[in-house]
């Protein structure tokens, strides 16, 4: 059978093409890279205020991200705290998670310490927090352990005769063996209203981005919390 010339140019081209971008499209099965994701937390924590300047709690929560559509994260959270009279604190926390990896979920234990200072200036409520954490995989004793220093800043307002005052943080995380790259910014909006004197719900909507990756990933995240918080003494 003989095709027209015109035919036959145009199956070397076709052929041509599908060669170019084959690898493109097998990179796009093989490594599907998602560079942008909207996520949902939400999370319900109980509180206890053992005496002035030391408190616990506890903490359930639940991340959703491909766009809120598949669990990402579940965890369960103890933690601390203990501020002296000059708002100065350290703290800790204990967490146990499962977290969804390759469509299986991992158990993965994570603890952290800190140590931070608060104060106020007029209306202005300033934070800053040092956050050492390392994170490992429960059933993978060959896997190392990932460990990060995150620091972090915050700023809030009190508005006049308003009950949701706002604030905003920055935080950089940074792995310990490249300390002098961060490899993630993360930006927080947020609020808060009580609901009663024990009782207190706050919402934030945040935004994290991945730094120095070839694909790097942008998430932008709006989250809430129902807290309750009593006293023991």
């Amino acid at each position: 059978m003989k095709f027209p010339l015109k035919n036959k140019r145009n199956a070397v081209l076709l052929a041509l093409g599908l060669f170019v971008l084959s690898p493109l499209y097998s990179l796009a099965q093989d490594q599907y890279i998602t560079v942008r994701d909207f996520e949902t937390w939400s999370s319900l924590q109980v509180q206890a205020k053992l005496s002035k300047r030391m408190k616990i709690s506890a903490e359930q929560q639940l991340r959703f991200n491909d766009n809120s559509s598949a669990l990402q994260q579940s965890f369960s959270q103890l933690s601390g705290a203990y501020t002296w009279k000059n708002d100065l604190y350290v703290g800790g926390a204990l967490r146990y998670a499962s977290v969804a990896k390759d469509s299986v979920f991992q158990p993965r234990l994570r603890w952290n310490i800190d140590a931070g200072y608060e104060h106020e200036l007029g209306r202005f409520d300033f934070g800053y927090r040092l956050r050492f954490q390392s994170r490992s995989i429960v059933n993978d004793p060959t896997a190392l352990a990932k460990n990060v220093i995150r620091v972090k800043a915050k700023v809030g307002y009190n508005v006049r005769d308003w009950k949701l005052d706002p604030s905003l943080a920055l935080e950089l995380f940074s792995e310990t063996d490249v300390l002098t790259t961060p490899n993630k910014l993360r930006a927080t909006l947020s609020t808060s209203y009580k609901l009663s004197k024990s009782t207190s719900v706050s919402a934030f909507y945040r935004v994290e981005k991945e730094l120095f990756e070839v694909y790097p990933l942008t998430a932008h995240i709006v989250g809430a919390r129902l807290k309750y918080s009593f006293k023991t003494y």
